[in-house]
């Protein structure tokens, strides 16, 4: 590595451009994560990483909900009677047989 290298001081760009652009996808296209506003952002030419553009999109609160697994529904129990209910964990074997 060049020796000139070590002197290099970073100038850090100024974000507000960039986060504007951000907002303007994200309020027509309401629907586009971070990783798809990236992909626009890079076919208007913008060069910035993406986790620069993921930790603006957090900054902002542009972040979409998470949605929950869906869950399997649990087998519903017999119903014998009016107010009782009888599975196959509530009676030993033995007992069903008694009543």
């Amino acid at each position: 590595m060049s020796r000139s290298v070590y002197g290099y001081r970073f100038v850090a760009r100024d974000a507000l451009a960039l986060l504007a652009r951000i907002k303007a996808i994200a309020a027509t296209r309401v629907h586009y994560g971070y990783r798809r506003v990236h992909v626009m952002l890079q076919r208007d030419g913008w060069k910035d990483h993406h986790k620069r553009v993921y930790r603006l999109y957090r900054a902002e609160g542009l972040s979409l909900r998470q949605k929950r697994p869906k869950r399997n529904k649990s087998a519903r129990l017999a119903v014998m009677s009016e107010n009782i209910r009888y599975g196959a964990l509530s009676m030993s074997a033995g007992e069903q047989l008694a009543n």
